[in-house]
């Protein structure tokens, strides 16, 4: 866990333990090898990192991986995320204790590390969670069944969220702000303006109580040595189980084979095998990273923090810690055949579209609005042609219609002309027509 809280500018303390000062050669090595392995080192993982995770609770929200166990690893990319977010607050912080801000000094005091290690420590949980899963689908498959359920996996992950969250409460109480002259050992630069540098500083009268000093080592067992424990045994166990369990397929296989008959593969069959080599080097990368960081925060003490190698020994701990977080999306890709072909899918998709969206934009007339004629290109002679032939076309139609609207109007005048005569005419002389007519 990221634990170091802060005694001094760029010389922390660890996990309530306040530390030594040291001599002036030895604080600027010590400040230069802080300075690379946390302004340099760390924000690259994090920034890292962040993309990774990104894109991984993008890819694991696709349907080919709906399903507890995928259901798992979101969750786990989400709690990566969420730490490596608010690791930029504490490795800003390492880098400079003092600020000005009543506001951030709060935040450094009481919330800094409860946010940055809640979402490390659930992200252990959610190992463990799946390591069980794991080991109940290999070693237990009739118990998995009723396991291997959604309910089981909220209540699972709920309860590492609660567990997590109670076993750092106590932090939030190590630290209170404070005026820098109020707390020994901080020696800021000048304000600008004659304001005031608040710290973070650690409440000694608790940092050296027996009862804190039990809860450290409670919260490091429960955090890292145990879950590292029952990791080690239940992936031991599956992987026996699981090697002797593919050992039995192919030696039935072959007899199918002898006998003349295809042998059948299982299509859950891949499905596990990649689950069960992702959740290997999962284990493997927790044990390489995070174990080293238990071990130099179980050790630490008032003579090592003075020596240059421990320091360097707690930054390459403290890089790998965050590394741990950073590089879960990059073992996805490289033990997931399913998940590199869903990111292959997901880049091309995206590349069709980015390229159809320019060629629109290049299609697309320009807009009339209020601008300078002057920037408008001149003509070509096919446009001027085209909107002469245009203007020629609207001519010929105008005078064709014109034509027919006069030849509507003289049939129509003539049908009233005949009209009125017939209307006009006396009965006698329709009379005496008529009696021509028969004549």
């Amino acid at each position: 866990m990221l634990l170091r809280e802060h005694q001094r500018i760029l010389l922390p303390v660890l996990k309530g333990v306040r530390r030594g000062f040291v001599g002036d050669i030895g604080e600027a090595e010590v400040s230069r090898v802080r300075y690379v392995a946390y302004g340099v080192v760390a924000p690259f993982l994090v920034t890292v990192g962040l993309l990774g995770n990104l894109l991984t609770i993008f890819i694991l929200r696709l349907p080919q991986f709906r399903g507890v166990t995928y259901t798992y690893f979101l969750l786990l990319a989400l709690s990566d995320f969420l730490s490596l977010a608010f690791s930029i607050s504490f490795l800003h912080h390492l880098l400079s204790e003092a600020t000005l801000s009543h506001a951030t000094a709060v935040w450094y005091s009481h919330c800094e590390l409860f946010f940055v290690n809640v979402p490390m420590t659930l992200s252990i949980f959610i190992i463990l969670c799946i390591t069980i899963d794991r080991f109940f689908s290999v070693c237990r498959p009739v118990d998995f069944k009723q396991f291997h359920t959604t309910w089981y996996a909220r209540a699972g992950l709920l309860g590492s969220l609660l567990v997590a969250v109670l076993v750092w409460c106590p932090i939030i109480f190590l630290k209170e702000p404070k005026v820098y002259s109020e707390c020994p050992g901080t020696s800021p630069p000048e304000a600008p303006d004659n304001r005031t540098w608040w710290v973070a500083c650690i409440n000694n009268k608790t940092a050296n109580s027996s009862l804190y000093t039990a809860y450290s080592w409670i919260r490091q067992s429960v955090v890292i040595f145990l879950p590292a424990v029952v990791l080690a045994l239940l992936n031991s166990l599956t992987v026996r189980e699981f090697i002797r369990l593919r050992k039995i397929k192919e030696q039935w296989n072959s007899r199918q084979e002898l006998q003349g008959q295809s042998s059948v593969e299982s299509p859950r069959q891949p499905r596990d095998d990649n689950l069960v080599k992702l959740l290997m080097v999962v284990t493997i990368s927790f044990f390489i990273t995070l174990v080293p960081a238990g071990v130099s925060n179980a050790i630490y003490t008032q003579i090592y923090s003075t020596e240059k190698e421990f320091e360097i020994f707690m930054s390459v701990t403290n890089d790998l810690e965050i590394l741990n977080h950073a590089m879960n999306f990059y073992l996805y890709m490289l033990c997931s055949k399913p998940i590199r072909e869903a990111i292959k899918n997901v880049c091309s998709r995206q590349y069709t579209r980015l390229t159809s969206s320019l060629q629109r934009l290049k299609m697309r007339k320009p807009s009339t609005g209020d601008v300078n004629p002057g920037s408008f290109p001149t003509p070509t002679v096919s446009t001027i042609d085209i909107v002469s032939h245009r203007h020629t076309n609207t001519e010929r139609n105008e005078n064709n219609r014109n034509d027919r609207e006069k030849t509507l109007s003289a049939i129509t005048l003539s049908s009233d002309v005949a009209s009125d005569k017939t209307s006009h005419t006396d009965p006698s002389e329709m009379k005496d027509s008529f009696s021509h007519s028969s004549r």
